[in-house]
């Protein structure tokens, strides 16, 4: 990784004053449409929901969780002079963002993104000293089955790199048959385990302040 943290636009007091904001909408305005885990498990920890059936969380509950939160974190590559430690003031870079069109070297137009080339993204991403990891970039446009697109796309990124590689999902049910997939390119679940060379996941949360139920399922699972 990089080193950073050397840049700061904002004074300690501004820093704190984003934080007490933070902490203030979360306890009061809270967060809408949770799917029910996240609900039950979010009272279960004290919190609550207000008059308008958001949940909140107590700003003592929020801090709590980050001061127990780890400080660091492994994410391992399949060629291990790739794996990453976050934490401290070491910075990593890696794109993502799903485009569903790709512009040709030369062309005027751009065209459906394919299969092809997110594998292509993925094998530049590979030679590139400065790009860390790997999310897909593109989206396979001419896949129309979810579920082939998420197994297939799994497969084109990893293909195209020995970098740590961050999946996304279109829905919660598609997590373990690519990771079945993923086990076999491993060598075995015990190999995968050993080194999960992949994280899945999603943005859980959708404007304004609510839970996209989608995303949260998939986080949720990706997580068992």
């Amino acid at each position: 990784g990089l080193t950073g943290g050397r840049y700061r636009p904002l004074t300690l007091s501004d820093e704190q004053q984003i934080h007490q904001t933070i902490l203030d909408v979360l306890e009061n305005i809270g967060m809408g449409d949770p799917i029910p885990m996240v609900r039950e498990r979010a009272l279960e920890r004290g919190c609550f929901t207000n008059e308008h059936g958001r949940l909140c969380f107590p700003r003592g509950l929020v801090e709590d969780v980050i001061a127990r939160a780890p400080k660091t974190a492994h994410l391992l590559a399949r060629d291990p002079k790739h794996d990453m430690e976050i934490g401290g003031s070491r910075v990593h870079n890696y794109g993502g963002g799903e485009a569903v069109n790709m512009l040709d070297v030369g062309a005027s137009s751009y065209r459906p993104s394919t299969l092809l080339d997110m594998y292509d993204a993925a094998r530049m991403v590979d030679k590139m000293a400065n790009i860390h990891a790997f999310a897909r970039l593109v989206v396979a446009t001419e896949i129309e089955d979810q579920l082939v697109c998420d197994i297939n796309s799994a497969y084109a990124s990893v293909a195209g790199t020995v970098k740590h590689t961050q999946l996304t999902f279109a829905d919660a049910a598609h997590v373990q048959p690519t990771l079945d997939m993923l086990y076999m390119l491993a060598g075995g679940k015990d190999k995968f385990l050993e080194r999960p060379f992949c994280n899945g996941g999603g943005c859980p949360v959708i404007s304004p302040l609510r839970y996209g139920r989608d995303n949260s399922e998939v986080c949720v699972e990706t997580i068992k």
